[in-house]
Order: structure tokens, then C-alpha cells, then sequence
């Protein structure tokens, strides 16, 4: 398989991304796409960053959104982006956890703007059977915005993990 370097630019912006042309393929409204919405990001990536960030704003800095427009020039990102246009997950969810159970910790934050904070709750409790849910008040990124309590959940999960592994072998 030869790689074929793909040329493009877009507002000035120029990519060579490494593509494979036998194994991916893409239709001209996901290219487009892909391709819009981080045109959009990067134009509006200061202001949708804050909002991610509602109990603790003063965390969305100049670095973080510095790193995050940086981040955003890398190759791969249209290529990801156009993954929003054809994700399918062909394995259920609920399926890929049913062997994990309580080995799984979600932390959500409940003023997250990019998700339906209840929606996934509810959608996880109903499908998820025996997953740990823990609902913070926080925005998309709890453990930046509050990593000393997303920090403490963690820690107290690891050890209640470890003592029913422990347990398990002494009986």
C-alpha cells in the first residue's frame, strides 16, 4: 500500500496530511464538514472554553486555550473530526461495561454545555448496570476545573476496588 500525500487549503491554512486512499474514504459533505466546525472552533475557541469551565472560570487561561487552538493545527484533527459525521459504535455500550461493572467510575460534571448532563446519567444508569456514577457540580472538564475533588472520588474508588480485590482472595 502506497501513502498519498493530500493537499489542501482552507482560509490560508495549509495541511499535508498522510492518507491512505484504499482504506479511507470519505464523502465531500463529511471533508466539508470536518472542516467547517474546526474553522468555527478555532474562531470562537477562547469563549467555548470558558463556558466549559462554569464554576471555575479563572481555569480556562490564556495557556489552556493557547494549547488547545495549538493542538488544533495538528494533521489528524479534520481526520477525527469527520469521525462526529460517521461514528457508529456497532457494539453497545452496555455491552463493552457489562463485565467491568463497579471496576468503572464516571465522573460527570453536571453543568457540562457540550452534553446533556442528566440525559447521560439517566441513559448510563438505565444501560450500565453496576457502573459508578459520581454527579459533580462542574462543567465539561471537572477534573481540571476541580481536580482536588475529582482527585479525592478517584483515590476513594481505587481504594474501595483494591479491598473487594483483597477480599476476594482471602475468602
Amino acid at each position: 500500500m502506497s501513502t498519498t500525500y493530500l493537499d489542501y487549503s482552507f482560509y490560508n491554512l495549509l495541511f499535508r496530511l498522510p492518507v491512505n486512499i484504499q482504506d479511507r474514504k470519505t464523502s465531500v459533505a463529511t471533508w466539508l464538514g470536518s472542516r467547517i466546525i474546526l474553522f468555527y472552533l478555532r474562531l470562537r475557541i477562547q469563549e467555548l472554553v470558558k463556558q466549559c469551565y462554569p464554576t471555575k472560570i479563572e481555569r480556562a487561561d490564556d495557556w489552556l486555550i493557547n494549547e488547545m487552538l495549538r493542538a488544533s493545527y495538528d494533521p489528524g484533527v479534520p481526520v477525527v473530526l469527520e469521525s462526529i459525521f460517521s461514528f457508529n459504535l456497532s457494539i453497545p455500550l452496555n455491552y463493552l461495561l457489562e463485565d467491568v461493572k463497579e471496576n468503572v467510575i464516571i465522573i460527570q460534571g453536571m453543568k457540562d454545555p457540550i452534553s446533556d448532563s442528566n440525559a447521560t446519567v439517566a441513559m448510563l444508569k438505565e444501560h450500565c448496570d453496576g457502573v459508578i456514577i459520581k454527579k459533580i457540580d462542574a462543567g465539561h472538564c471537572p477534573h481540571d476545573e476541580v481536580p482536588e475533588l475529582v482527585n479525592s472520588i478517584i483515590c476513594d474508588w481505587i481504594h474501595r476496588v483494591e479491598s473487594n480485590i483483597l477480599a476476594g482472595f482471602s475468602e
